[in-house]
């Protein structure tokens, strides 16, 4: 039995995902799972809390760290929604909570209702949807997080992910300049690749594929200049194998190196350089450029007003070498089992799938490249949370290339249920968070934890490209026969 080739069968929403959701939404209000610390507000979100108990008379009286200035608009929405619902001006830590829970449940839904447009749009067969859909959505960090650890912005930027795939897709400059200013304060890594997609909108009738390829030259020339900057920065030659740490030194860099070359950067970056000089829309890119200094502008002025020093606080600098060029590269393979431990069994898919997946993205244009281009690179950082806006993209490209392949409904639904599995909805952590919360955490997880991880990928990526094949044989024979 085979998944329809049709979604228009399904409406706008899909139905499944949507359902699973709201269940899910039930089971984690009602478990009373929450984390302790600061008094429920986590650690990143103690700023985001006390901004939002009473925004105004924090801004004048204690100003926002400057680093989180980019935030502001998520908290402002949850405090000023408070303000319309309740008296005064100040709030409970319990009120800002349960609002942020409220408004993360509606992201997460609205999200899911425009994926199902996208799908529309695109013509995705239903098994490809609900493919694409669980590789998004079922997963640790939309699951379990948004109600565990409520005080986040994470489910914002979800749904302008979403927005802003959904209106690069219908061609809407407009629709995508406004929502890329609205995103540059709500998180920084919004900014540049929406600035791409207007620079670059979709073409309405291109395939970059058909076109002579020679974008790999830009893939080997990254490459190159990202081993350079590693050895600049660190000893290449260390190598080190210990019970508490597995670094490989210029090893481990090259191997890293090579691989996302001949995988991913050379397949994703095969179009023609000339058709992607064609691709570029002036007025596109005029209005990048303006959004880009309004944003500039906008910041400064917040800055100057409300800004005080970060303390403690890691800079771009640190983050561009030491997060995602140096630790994502030097621990052996932490630059991709903490995306399947935190994103799940869709990470393994696009994995498996990845050189169609990579012609289904050339089919949407240079912006759309660009985008997984960026957060393809990011991937080298271990913290997965940083690659949450190019989600969505992955997964439309996901979905796009598995439309033109006949998905068998034990395939997709045991897909569907292995990702419930994995994302840890199910799992109660309350105080335990070294052995249950931040194992999730590519930057935190402890050693004995991270084996184990890396057993488990391993071993789910050759079950997963089994049952792809075996299920898929099967079904070809039954055609045939």
């Amino acid at each position: 039995m085979k998944c329809s080739n049709k979604s228009k069968s399904l409406g706008f929403v899909p139905i499944l995902i949507f359902g699973v959701f709201l269940l899910n939404i039930f089971w984690q209000l009602s478990s009373g799972d929450f984390i302790q610390v600061g008094e429920g507000f986590g650690w990143d979100g103690q700023v985001y809390g006390k901004l939002s108990r009473n925004l105004l008379v924090e801004l004048k009286e204690n100003g926002v760290p400057r680093n989180r200035i980019d935030r502001l608009l998520p908290v402002s929405l949850v405090y000023f929604s408070l303000r319309l619902t309740h008296e005064g001006t100040t709030f409970s830590v319990a009120e800002v909570i349960q609002r942020y829970r409220l408004a993360n449940c509606i992201m997460l839904l609205l999200a899911i209702c425009m994926f199902g447009v996208i799908a529309k749009k695109l013509s995705w067969s239903s098994g490809a949807l609900y493919i694409a859909c669980g590789a998004c959505f079922f997963n640790f960090g939309f699951l379990k997080l948004p109600f565990y650890y409520s005080v986040l912005t994470d489910n914002f930027v979800l749904f302008l992910s979403v927005a802003s795939l959904l209106a690069y897709l219908y061609r809407q400059t407009a629709v995508l300049a406004i929502l890329t200013v609205l995103g540059a304060f709500s998180w920084s890594s919004a900014l540049l690749p929406n600035l791409a997609m207007l620079a670059f909108p979709r073409p309405k009738d291109g395939n970059l594929s058909d076109c002579p390829a020679n974008g790999r030259t830009i893939a080997l020339v990254i490459s190159i200049v990202t081993l350079a900057l590693l050895c600049k920065i660190q000893n290449p030659f260390s190598f080190i194998w210990s019970k508490e740490t597995i670094h490989l030194g210029l090893l481990g860099k090259c191997f890293v190196l090579i691989l996302f070359y001949f995988l991913a950067w050379k397949r994703l970056l095969s179009f023609s350089i000339k058709n992607a000089i064609k691709q570029f829309h002036l007025t596109g890119g005029v209005v990048a450029i303006v959004v880009f200094v309004l944003v500039k502008v906008i910041t400064a002025v917040l800055a100057a007003q409300f800004g005080r020093p970060e303390i403690g606080v890691v800079g771009v600098k640190e983050i561009l070498f030491d997060h995602i060029l140096n630790r994502g590269l030097v621990d052996f393979g932490i630059f991709y089992v903490p995306h399947v431990v935190y994103f799940g069994p869709g990470i393994l898919v696009m994995t498996l799938f990845w050189p169609e997946v990579s012609k289904a993205a050339q089919r949407f244009g240079i912006g759309f490249v660009a985008v997984l281009s960026l957060f393809l690179f990011c991937s080298l950082n271990s913290e997965s949370r940083h690659l949450l806006y190019g989600l969505p993209f992955f997964a439309a490209a996901l979905g796009t290339c598995l439309t033109e392949r006949n998905l068998s409904l034990r395939v997709v639904f045991g897909f569907l249920f292995f990702c419930l599995l994995t994302s840890r909805a199910w799992l109660t952590i309350g105080n335990e968070l070294e052995s249950k919360y931040f194992s999730n955490f590519g930057p935190w997880i402890v050693s004995s934890h991270y084996r184990i991880e890396l057993l488990l990928t391993i071993i789910s990526i050759v079950g997963l490209y089994s049952i792809f094949r075996c299920f898929q044989n099967n079904f070809l024979r039954e055609l045939n026969n």
